[in-house]
């Protein structure tokens, strides 16, 4: 049973990548390159900004992570047929998967203002 819920979810999860990866090209032909979230512009520069840039986008899959989680969770839940473990699980990934999606917007924040605070600094 627990095989059969990790290759579901892990089905979803490249079928919704191969729907975006599919989509992206739609946009006016733009190659990965010009979607990074680590590229600087030809103006910019400094090592603050491209570290900023990795924090952000390190941050971005790891609330992705944590989306996929509460899925996973939710699905505990759905298919639990009543069973009080099950449910008892389910709410537990839940519960967690909530207080990671704080931690990571909270770091986000606080990165976030770091990052501002040394590149406007700097200029």
């Amino acid at each position: 049973m627990k095989k059969i819920r990790f290759l579901i979810l892990i089905t979803i999860l490249l079928a919704t990548i191969g729907i975006f990866l599919n989509y992206i090209p739609a946009l006016g032909q733009v190659s990965i390159s010009d979607i990074s979230p680590i590229k600087l512009e030809p103006g910019e520069a400094g090592v603050q900004k491209l570290i900023g840039r990795i924090i952000k986008a390190v941050l971005a899959i790891v609330g992705s992570i944590a989306f996929i989680m509460f899925i996973y969770g939710g699905m505990f839940m759905l298919t639990s047929h009543g069973n009080p473990d099950m449910v008892k699980k389910g709410k537990d990934i839940l519960i967690w998967s909530v207080i990671g999606l704080l931690i990571i917007f909270g770091s986000y924040i606080f990165v976030n203002y770091i990052i501002t605070g040394i590149t406007q600094s700097g200029t």
